[in-house]
């Protein structure tokens, strides 16, 4: 059965969503979702095209729509994915969905929450569990032991090893590495290509190699 679903931001990380869907659909035998399109709590986007799939409003659009409907929230970053989600939390009619996209290697046993998106090339062994909301971006790689929490941004091609331990609402730079072991905090940020060879107290940010803490979030590429 067909599902409506729409996409919770209409940027460039929703357009990577709609790809997603569409790689989603393409993969079955029927496609299960039809997507609607985008809502942005920009005004100024209301309307505006992106290939074929339009901005349909704001959150109002989903939370008085009529019918059951699933939303994914495409959400860059990990404070505001959280933040969008609770305006939802209250909506008996809205669902969010995990998506793998067919080309992600998940052979082990592997716990989802609800609204989990899995990127093109994603590789997960085994003894994994993986928090709701929770963004996989392509080629990326997660061992076994691994603990993700809520609401997390993981980028391009960040490696995390076994028995790693990443709370809720962090931000996991692209090309990150996460050695055997450590502990990201929660509300933590690793920058762009960092080696993360001890634990991250929450809230902080870290970068280079190997991660060191920083000031602020200030020039620590996503």
């Amino acid at each position: 059965m067909t599902r409506d679903i729409v996409i919770v931001g209409a940027g460039g990380m929703g357009r990577e969503v709609a790809v997603l869907i569409d790689a989603v659909n393409r993969a079955s035998a029927e496609p299960g979702w039809r997507l609607l399109g985008y809502v942005d709590s920009d005004p100024a986007l209301l309307g505006k095209r992106y290939g074929g799939d339009v901005v349909l409003g704001n959150d109002d659009f989903v939370l008085q729509y009529e019918r059951e409907m699933a939303v994914v929230f495409a959400i860059g970053w990990p404070r505001a994915l959280a933040a969008a989600h609770a305006r939802y939390a209250r909506s008996p009619h809205v669902s969010s969905p995990t998506l793998r996209h067919p080309t992600a290697v998940v052979d082990g046993q592997v716990a989802f929450g609800d609204g989990v998106l899995v990127g093109a090339g994603v590789v997960m062994t085994t003894d994994i569990a993986v928090g709701a909301r929770t963004i996989i971006n392509p080629h990326s790689t997660i061992g076994h032991d691994v603990h993700i929490g809520d609401d997390c941004v993981i980028n391009y091609g960040v490696h995390v090893s076994g028995t790693v331990s990443v709370g809720e609402q962090c931000l996991l730079g692209s090309g990150a590495v996460l050695l055997q072991g450590v502990t990201i905090g929660a509300g933590a940020t690793v920058g762009a290509g960092a080696v993360v060879t001890a634990d991250v107290a929450p809230g902080t940010t870290v970068a280079g190699v190997p991660a060191r803490p920083q000031p602020s979030h200030e020039g620590i590429a996503p």
